[in-house]
């Protein structure tokens, strides 16, 4: 699983990819446990650190999804299609399901963490 997830080789070009659209290329996962219990750098605020949390959600989706594409169906993602299907994913999903967190799909693409709390 950690494998799959976290070092492969496109699993980790889709997270470096993640971790530069957040500005955050010095920061790395270590295990599955430390990802999915929403590990985060320590200046997020709590809203932001759910953000993350699902976008490290999504990701971990789309990884699954696309090698299981590639190996059942020979379609192989690329980095930047990945990339992208992460970007909308998880926009759709937080601005669907959260009614505190107000944001445009402009300033979810150029900066994800620059998102106002309205609660």
């Amino acid at each position: 699983m950690e494998h799959a997830l976290l070092e492969c080789p496109v699993a980790k070009d889709l997270w470096r990819r993640v971790l530069r659209w957040w500005n955050m290329g010095g920061f790395s996962f270590s295990n599955m446990e430390q990802l999915f219990k929403g590990s985060k750098p320590n200046d997020q605020t709590n809203s932001i650190s759910s953000l993350w949390q699902a976008v490290t959600w999504v990701t971990g989706y789309s990884i699954w999804r696309n090698r299981n594409l590639a190996l059942f169906q020979k379609k192989k993602g690329s980095g930047p299609t990945m990339l992208n299907e992460v970007q909308i994913k998880s926009f759709e999903w937080i601005s669907r399901r959260s009614k505190k967190l107000k944001f445009e799909w402009i300033q979810w693409l150029v900066n994800p963490s620059f998102v106002e709390d309205h609660g």
